[in-house]
C-alpha cells in the first residue's frame, strides 16, 4: 500500500468519524460549536503556518482584495454548512448527512454543467440519473423531502464555486478563511459567555477540551487529504472519498440506530451504483488524460481541487491530472 493511499484512507476515515466527535458535544448548541470551531481553527492553523516557515509568504500572498472577498464567501458558506452539519448529527439525521456526502461528487458535476458550462460525459449522465433515482426512493421511504441532505450538498456546491478560483494553497487558504471568520466568531462567543448562555469554562473540562479540539479536527484531515492528493492518482482519490459517507452510513444504522428500511436501502443502493459508475468514469478519464499527455496532446485542467472540510470530499469534475503543493501555490494550467 502506497503512502498516498495511507494518507487518503486516514483523511477520509477521520472525516467519516467527525460525527462521533460532534455527538460527544450534543450538550452544546450547534451554533456555539461552529463558533468555537472557527475561533480555534484560526490560531491553530496559523501556528502550523509558523512551524512550516510560511508566515512571510502567507502574508505576502493572502492579503489582497480579491482574496479577501473570495475567502470571505467561502468562509461564510462553510460556516452555514458547519452549523447545519452539527445540528443534523446531534438531531438524529446522520443518514441524511451520509446521503448528502454520497451526492457531493454528482453535485459537483451538476454545478460544473449548470453554472460553469462544463461538458458532461456520457457516464456522468448515467451517474447523475442513478443518484437522482436514489434520492427519490429515499424521499419516498423517508416520507418527506430529505432537505438536510440536499441543503448540505448545495452548501458544498456553493463552497466549491468559491474555491474553484481560490489561488492559495489549502493550508494558506484555510488560514485566511478561518482568519476572516475569526473576529466575528470570537465576538459571538464572548457575547454568549457574557450573557450566561455560553458553555465554555462553565461545565466539564472535557467539554472545554473538545471545543478547543474542533480546530484540530478540522486541520488534520485536510492536511492528510492534501498530502494524499500530491502523490495519488485522481481516480484512486475518488474511490477512497466514498469511505466518508460509508462510515457515516454505518454509524447512523449500526451505532446510533437511526430508522432504516429496505426501501431506504434500495435508495442507497442506487447511490452506491452511481458512485461506482462515477469512479469508473474518473478512472477512464484519468487514463485518457495520461495517454494524451504521452502523445503530447494538451488537455484542459481545472484550477484546483476543492477540499471540502465538512465531509471529506473534493471537486472531481473533469477527471484530469492536477498537481498540488501544501506550501506552494497550486499549479494552474490554462
Amino acid at each position: 500500500m502506497s503512502l498516498g493511499v495511507v494518507f487518503g484512507i486516514s483523511a477520509f476515515c477521520l472525516f467519516g468519524i467527525v460525527p462521533v466527535y460532534y455527538k460527544s458535544l450534543d450538550n452544546v448548541p450547534a451554533v456555539q460549536i461552529a463558533l468555537h470551531r472557527f475561533t480555534w481553527t484560526f490560531p491553530e492553523t496559523m501556528l502550523l503556518v509558523l512551524v512550516c516557515g510560511q508566515t512571510k509568504s502567507f502574508y505576502k500572498q493572502a492579503f489582497t482584495k480579491s482574496n479577501f472577498l473570495l475567502y470571505a464567501g467561502s468562509g461564510m458558506s462553510m460556516g452555514a454548512s458547519t452549523v447545519l452539519l452539527i445540528w443534523a448529527v446531534n438531531s438524529g439525521y446522520l443518514l441524511e448527512v451520509s446521503l448528502g456526502a454520497f451526492l457531493n461528487p454528482v453535485t459537483m458535476v451538476v454545478v460544473g454543467v449548470g453554472l460553469l458550462k462544463e461538458k458532461l460525459r456520457r457516464w456522468q449522465v448515467v451517474s447523475v440519473a442513478l443518484a437522482t433515482i436514489g434520492v427519490g426512493i429515499f424521499a419516498v421511504a423517508y416520507g418527506k423531502f430529505p432537505w438536510v441532505a440536499i441543503l448540505l450538498t448545495i452548501g458544498d456546491g456553493i463552497y466549491s464555486l468559491f474555491k474553484k478560483k481560490a489561488p492559495l494553497t489549502p493550508l494558506h487558504g484555510l488560514a485566511l478563511e478561518s482568519g476572516i471568520m475569526f473576529p466575528f466568531c470570537l465576538a459571538g462567543t464572548i457575547i454568549l459567555e457574557s450573557q450566561g448562555l455560553g458553555v465554555f469554562s462553565h461545565g466539564l473540562l472535557q467539554t472545554d477540551l473538545l471545543l478547543v479540539g474542533t480546530g484540530i479536527m478540522t486541520i488534520i484531515p485536510v492536511l492528510l487529504l492534501v498530502a494524499a492528493m500530491q502523490i495519488t492518482p485522481l481516480y484512486v482519490m475518488g474511490l477512497m472519498s466514498n469511505l466518508t459517507p460509508t462510515i457515516q452510513f454505518i454509524l447512523g444504522v449500526a451505532v446510533y440506530h437511526e430508522p432504516f428500511s429496505m426501501t431506504r436501502l434500495t435508495g442507497f443502493l442506487f447511490l452506491w451504483v452511481s458512485m461506482a459508475v462515477f469512479g469508473l468514469d474518473s478512472y477512464w478519464a484519468y487514463k485518457e488524460s495520461l495517454a494524451d499527455k504521452h502523445k503530447g496532446i494538451a488537455t484542459p485542467h481545472s484550477d484546483e481541487y476543492t477540499v471540502d472540510v465538512e465531509n471529506g470530499g473534493f471537486d472531481n469534475m473533469d477527471g484530469k491530472v492536477r498537481t498540488f503543493s501544501l506550501v506552494e501555490s497550486p499549479a494552474i494550467t490554462k
